[in-house]
């Protein structure tokens, strides 16, 4: 999980540097590098949040750094849409937007709601993988 969010946040940064190099700066555009740098924020945060839910042997821990991967990963697809309708592809910014529901939006509402009873199953399940 920390090599995906090393890459995310790579990925996050580099498309912050063509986006600035390439770009006007457009409203558009500053709302989407603004998004790229809290998603690459996010995913360094999650990343070093992995890490001591590891050394803790923590689940809540472990599930926070979830929390912020997701977000990251709605952020750079907010960010791809928004590149894409200030370039004109007006129907090809739906296509990302479409992609942040399942999972990554839907996860985070579950995560921030957490049913106690579907949150309790979760834990569990978690723990008996390890066992």
């Amino acid at each position: 999980m920390i090599a995906v969010n090393s890459i995310f946040a790579s990925f996050a940064g580099g498309l912050v540097a063509i986006v600035v190099a390439l770009s006007e700066r457009t409203l558009l555009i500053q709302v989407c590098v603004f998004l790229l740098l809290i998603a690459f924020l996010l995913f360094a945060h999650a990343a070093e949040i992995i890490t001591d839910a590891v050394e803790r042997d923590d689940v809540l821990l472990y599930q926070r750094s979830h929390l912020r991967y997701n977000l990251g990963v709605v952020l750079i697809l907010i960010s791809i849409a928004l590149i894409l309708w200030s370039l004109g592809y007006r129907f090809a910014a739906f296509i990302p937007l479409a992609g942040t529901w399942n999972p990554w939006l839907r996860d985070c509402i579950w995560l921030l709601r957490k049913p106690k009873d579907e949150w309790q199953e979760y834990l569990d399940s978690i723990t008996s993988e390890d066992s």
